[in-house]
């Protein structure tokens, strides 16, 4: 019996995330062989990314860092509330500019704070001589890999989301 496929998976859920349409038996070898290159690729391409943006902002990736280690409580709910005020403006006034501002402000600001975090979750992995870019990628490919399970690691992957944004908002007296 022929069923859709819409959760269950995460590799099925991957694959119909790109695009395509699955039937639980049409997926063969192939078929998890490329969900899982693809699942490769897009880590390496997000490790890169967040290695190339602590080359661009080192000083703010550290103090990202040092946040997110004193107070990770307080950088999700800062995290959280900027995406609410965000949400609540742009259902106020839906305008294409404001929406395309709070877009490179957050990616500002995940640029900036991803790493941070991708490095913290590295460091509590490796040894303590291995701190830095290694660590960095480790981190970066235990958080693409975990956001890929349903439903749990899309709640950790939002929660690290909203850490990533928390730091960065978090400024002047929310910081001390």
């Amino acid at each position: 019996m022929t069923r859709w496929i819409l959760g269950g998976s995460w590799l099925l859920v991957l694959t119909v995330a790109l695009g395509g349409v699955l039937r639980h038996e049409g997926l063969g070898v192939a078929g998890l062989a490329v969900v899982f290159t693809l699942l490769l690729l897009g880590t390496a391409l997000l490790a890169a990314t967040a290695l190339l943006c602590w080359a661009f902002f080192p000083h703010h990736v550290v103090r990202n860092r040092q946040r997110l280690e004193r107070m990770p409580a307080r950088c999700m709910l800062t995290g959280m509330l900027a995406v609410a005020t965000q949400i609540w403006l742009l259902t106020l006034c839906p305008h294409p500019i404001l929406g395309l501002a709070f877009l490179l402000w957050d990616g500002l600001a995940l640029a900036q704070g991803f790493p941070a975090l991708a490095w913290l979750c590295g460091d509590r992995l490796l040894p303590a001589p291995h701190s830095g870019p290694r660590a960095a990628a480790l981190g970066t490919a235990v958080i693409a890999w975990g956001g890929s399970v349903p439903l749990i690691g899309w709640a950790l992957a939002m929660a690290g989301l909203f850490e990533c944004l928390g730091t960065h908002f978090m400024v002047g007296r929310l910081a001390s």
